[in-house]
């Protein structure tokens, strides 16, 4: 990958170049959930761009920038989407003035392609700003990230990959050790720790799409939603999957029984301990036979089509030996039907991986080629490798690697037609028989399966089970859902989007009500008061300020905003919390996001001397805030700062006689022992206040604007000179 770069800087901008520093990075940061540049957690990387500043690509000669567009170009990235966007080559085969900081961005965010690509992740970032640093010699890259310690490295990565190519007045101070080659492999080491199955992948893409919360926990678990709306996965196996459905499932045996005390078509099966007890079951069974372990996946160990007794010791070995099953080979082609809670979502014919000769080329350079499908990438199909299934079906019809096919030759690669193992899937989920599809659902329930594939063998999948004499040869616990989604021919299916409508009916969100208490001073007591609402309302809620943490009538301090934020994320994995009330500052919303990508409802109270730019603020709440911003009181910078606003995410608290209050804005105000609910002068709602202090009234307007009814004695609640609930912060 190294190019040595070329003497290219001009003199008439040498000497300036050298009396600048040289370029740096500064210390990264992480702002976690919606932040002021966008919905999801982002990396904030400084640079200082000391010799940089002023240098384009026009300084440069045409061999660095070969070198450029060869290193970063040509990582490996989801095909066909290009390392390098398309917008820089071009303005680089132009001769356009992109400027060295630009040309680094782009180099980060090729690295980040293909660290994405190394993880399995389908999407990578979605926003990429360059924004204006603390003086002109200063810039902030930022971009949205979902690994953020993998994305950070990635800038370091990039920022040594790219001072490689540089003359020694461009580049960055020290020398380049490690080199970006090993930086670079030590990189994708460290991301590939992140490694997504295919079906993790798909489903990690889905609720990013649906704006599910999600968390990856590694060894494919995935948790989406959170407290009490929160699921979880492992791969395709739901929360809702019992693990005696996954042993069933994972027993040959005892699914084949299961299935055929119902009737449904299942094959001759014959358990064998020996090699010589596996030939005396496939004589009893009658040949062809299969071969398979027991228990197995993905088509390992499995022998098919075996037609004489020498075949069977070997394919003993290959099932692994110890308890294997010798069971009939059944005619037909192999298929995938998906049923998902009960439903029939999609199928698909499997087919082994093929080589056609062609007169000319080996079986060696047949599979190379096979393999150069760039959608055969190991995520969205496997590639065919060299191993003892294709040198034993080899062996059987006399070929070897060096074998020269004839022209029109087939030969398969496998026996078998697993996609794991380079088979291809062809759609097939309008024309499979409805006697078919109702087997298939009966076969998942047959297991207590809410999620299964039914691997199936039938010569036609439009005619009846009943009629062609197929069978059930498997059921999968844990079915892999890229067939489906990324067929060789046909039809895409959204076998994705089924599993989260059965996770998630009614397009829920997988959120529980969020309130967040934004403000310099005064947070603390209307946090508390709306907890209060909330768990006499019957929802058990946590109220985690930046001092203290209250939850079940207990009171754990905290002592700051950082221990703050990491019980709040511990909070969201508790199955029991139904609502959760958070208070910030700020410079801290500002500074490090909100920690969510969504709250349901937002107050803000006394901005405090010397905070943050109340309209930054502002516009980044109201972009969190799926609900309403409720803002106390008009007279407060807060309310200036949200006039963009439309006014019906605005609720104004206790407004001052002399404020301005907009046309058509729903004002909350207290009247002896009840919140006024107006618009326009129109009353809409009249709430009870357990006191006449402004907390209280924030938080009664917020439990209104979260739905929360009334406590049950209101009318007790409303009485005059009812005790405030409220204390001191702690």
């Amino acid at each position: 990958m190294g190019h040595p770069p070329d003497r290219f800087i001009r003199q008439d901008i040498a000497s300036t170049m050298a009396a600048r520093p040289p370029p740096a990075l500064g210390r990264s940061s992480v702002l976690r959930g919606q932040n002021r540049y966008c919905a999801r957690t982002a990396v904030v990387q400084p640079v200082a761009l000391g010799a940089w500043r002023g240098i384009t690509a026009l300084d440069l000669g045409d061999r660095a920038i070969a070198a450029y567009r060869d290193r970063f170009g040509r990582l490996r990235t989801l095909a066909p989407r290009p390392a390098l966007r398309p917008g820089v080559t071009e303005a680089l085969a132009a001769g356009r003035p992109v400027a060295v900081l630009d040309l680094y961005f782009e180099a980060v965010l090729a690295v980040e392609a293909a660290m994405a690509f190394a993880m399995h992740h389908l999407e990578t970032v979605t926003f990429a700003e360059c924004g204006a640093g603390a003086t002109p010699d200063d810039a902030l890259l930022i971009w949205d990230a979902r690994v953020p310690e993998i994305s950070q490295a990635a800038a370091e990565t990039a920022f040594l990959g790219l001072g490689e190519l540089l003359p020694e007045g461009l580049r960055p101070a020290g020398a380049a050790t490690p080199s970006f080659d090993q930086a670079y492999a030590d990189l994708r080491r460290r991301a590939q720790a992140h490694l997504l199955s295919p079906s993790s992948a798909l489903i990690v893409q889905a609720a990013e799409k649906r704006g599910l919360p999600l968390q990856l926990l590694g060894e494919q678990r995935i948790r989406l939603g959170q407290g009490a709306a929160q699921r979880e996965l492992f791969a395709s196996i739901t929360d809702r999957t019992a693990r005696g459905a996954c042993v069933l499932a994972g027993s040959k045996e005892q699914t084949s029984q299961a299935l055929e005390q119902l009737g449904l078509p299942v094959p001759r099966q014959i358990h064998a301990t020996s090699p010589e007890e596996a030939v005396a079951a496939a004589a009893a069974i009658g040949y062809p036979i299969v071969v398979k372990p027991e228990r197995g996946k993905k088509g390992d160990g499995v022998t098919a089509n075996l037609r004489a007794p020498a075949e069977i010791p070997p394919a003993f070995d290959r099932a692994g030996g110890g308890l294997v099953v010798v069971e009939t080979f059944v005619e037909g082609e192999d298929h995938r039907l998906m049923v998902i809670d009960g439903r029939f979502v999609a199928g698909v014919r499997r087919s082994p991986p093929v080589v056609t000769g062609d007169g000319r080329r080996t079986i060696r350079a047949l599979i190379a080629a096979l393999n150069t499908d760039p959608f055969r990438d190991g995520l969205r199909r496997a590639r065919v490798r060299h191993d003892g299934e294709l040198d034993r079906l080899m062996a059987r019809d006399g070929h070897s690697l060096d074998t020269i096919l004839p022209p029109g030759s087939v030969f398969k690669l496998r026996a078998t037609a697993n996609v794991s193992t380079g088979g291809c899937a062809i759609d097939v989920t309008d024309t499979v028989h409805p006697d078919t599809v109702r087997m298939a659902i009966r076969a998942a329930g047959a297991l207590g399966l809410d999620v299964a594939g039914i691997d199936y063998l039938t010569t036609d999948i439009t005619r009846s089970y009943k009629e062609t004499g197929g069978a059930i040869i498997e059921v999968n616990a844990r079915p892999g859902l890229r067939p489906h989604s990324w067929p060789w021919q046909g039809a895409p299916r959204d076998v994705t989007g089924a599993l989260l409508d059965a996770l998630f009916p009614a397009r829920q969100d997988g959120r529980i009500p969020i309130g967040l208490v934004c403000g310099g001073t005064g947070t603390g007591p209307v946090a508390r008061a709306l907890g209060g609402l909330l768990d006499r309302a019957g929802r058990r809620t946590a109220v985690a300020t930046r001092r203290a943490l209250h939850l079940d009538g207990s009171v754990t301090p905290l002592g700051d905003a950082a221990i703050q934020r990491q019980t709040v994320r511990r909070l969201m994995d508790d199955h029991a919390l139904e609502a959760l009330v958070q208070t910030a500052s700020p410079r801290r919303v500002l500074d490090s996001g909100l920690d969510h990508q969504a709250v349901t409802v937002t107050a803000l109270t006394a901005p405090g001397s010397g905070q943050a730019d109340a309209a930054a603020v502002v516009a980044l709440l109201a972009r969190a805030t799926t609900g309403r911003l409720v803002v106390a009181p008009a007279a407060w910078p807060w309310v200036a700062a949200a006039g963009d606003l439309p006014v019906d995410r605005l609720v104004l608290v206790d407004p001052p006689g002399s404020a301005r209050v907009p046309d058509d804005a729903l004002v909350a105000q207290a009247v002896g022992p009840a919140l006024h609910l107006t618009q326009a002068g129109r009353p809409i709602d009249s709430l009870p206040l357990a006191g006449p202090d402004r907390p209280t009234v924030m938080a009664t307007a917020m439990a209104w604007a979260l739905g929360v009814p009334p406590p049950p004695d209101r009318a007790n609640a409303a009485a005059p000179g009812a005790p405030a609930s409220i204390a001191r912060d702690v």
